[in-house]
């Protein structure tokens, strides 16, 4: 169950953001977009899909309650007692209100309905989240925090998605750039400051005046979703530099019309689902709190590297040796190899590469360091 929850978590993660990315796409003029095939079908699609990613978390929490109680009472319990269940509630209600308006006859023509339909989608990220381990921590401004964070990131991917998967040319190319590349880096700092939020509430409690965030990282490590945390962190920069390159780096050649640029966004776009994959992981895994690991097994990738078992409490330290220096030099390279690939001699397999062995090295950089 716990492995079929997080597959659909992650199929929610790209639903919210096609949704987002869809409907802005259709709100923007012909002129400054390539042309992107958006099917009407899609949303509705999407939108049952996101109704379903939030009632299956639901389902483990009723079964454990219906032994004692009946299936009946304890779906009811959950649903109006349970920050879960209601976040499916709400979601599922939002959702097919988007459900209901796609049903409509030429609704991607009705700029009213396509406000309405985006404004529904907020709603849902907003309702989504109150089941997040933010706001079940850190109250009200957790919940707000982690809505920013996941809406920021749908805006961000989402228009990513679209144009790299459903446009049919790079038609208006540099006048997409010109807009998408501002709303892209807003986005950013958005997902930045309140992931940096939602981050410190999730590793050590919330307001703990005797940890700061580097420590709580460290702390996390050997649990599940600090595993999950370090990856997505590192998946992000290998975003990063995509978006370096796509966004800044190519700009010129957008009106070289032997340049195809769809290849290089598919390949971003690669590494975004890596990242929505990574974060599938970390809402199913349990959040550590400030004292490390305790009463759990440690995560087998943790084990793997330092041989403790996890089974009492584990107080991690960080030590960066000769070992850890070196990866972390090898990574870097790396990375610059990534961008000098990509300005020099345009290589899509070379810089995907790179940017891989680059992920690699610095996590092994940072684990050999524990």
């Amino acid at each position: 169950m716990g492995i079929l929850i997080g597959l659909t978590e992650l199929l929610l993660y790209l639903s919210f953001s096609l949704l987002m990315g869809s409907l802005i796409l259709l709100l923007v003029p012909d002129h400054l977009k390539p042309p992107v095939r958006i099917d009407q079908r899609l949303i509705q699609a999407c939108a049952l899909l996101v109704t379903f990613g939030s009632f299956l978390p639901v389902l483990p929490i009723v079964n454990l309650l219906a032994s004692s109680r009946g299936w009946g009472s304890a779906f009811i319990q959950v649903i109006f007692e349970f920050a879960v269940g209601r976040a499916f509630l709400l979601t599922a209600l939002f959702s097919m209100l988007l459900l209901l308006i796609w049903t409509t006859k030429g609704v991607k023509e009705k700029t009213g309905l396509l406000y309405v339909s985006l404004g529904l989608v907020a709603a849902m990220t907003a309702s989504y989240s109150m089941a997040a381990h933010a706001a079940s921590i850190g109250g009200a401004s957790g919940h707000v925090f982690h809505t920013l964070h996941f809406l920021g990131a749908s805006v961000w991917i989402g228009l990513l998605l679209m144009v790299s998967w459903f446009a049919v040319s790079k038609k208006n190319w540099g006048s997409f750039l010109r807009w998408y590349t501002p709303t892209a880096v807003s986005s950013l700092i958005v997902v930045f400051a309140a992931g940096y939020f939602t981050m410190s509430v999730d590793l050590y409690s919330f307001g703990s005046p005797d940890m700061n965030a580097l420590e709580g990282y460290a702390q996390s490590l050997p649990s599940n979703y600090g595993q999950a945390l370090l990856v997505k962190h590192l998946f992000v920069i290998g975003i990063l530099l995509f978006a370096l390159v796509n966004g800044v780096l190519f700009r010129k050649k957008a009106g070289d019309q032997r340049f195809n640029p769809l290849p290089w966004t598919k390949a971003e776009s690669g590494f975004a689902l890596g990242a929505f994959a990574l974060t599938a992981a970390m809402g199913r895994a349990g959040t550590p709190n400030q004292e490390g690991t305790k009463g759990e097994e440690a995560s087998f990738l943790y084990r793997a590297f330092t041989g403790e078992s996890g089974s009492e409490l584990i107080e991690v330290t960080m030590s960066f040796g000769p070992v850890s220096w070196m990866l972390g030099l090898i990574g870097s390279l790396f990375l610059l190899l990534t961008i000098a690939s990509a300005v020099k001699r345009p290589s899509l397999s070379i810089v995907t590469a790179a940017g891989s062995l680059m992920i690699v090295s610095f996590y092994l950089a940072v684990m050999t360091a524990v």
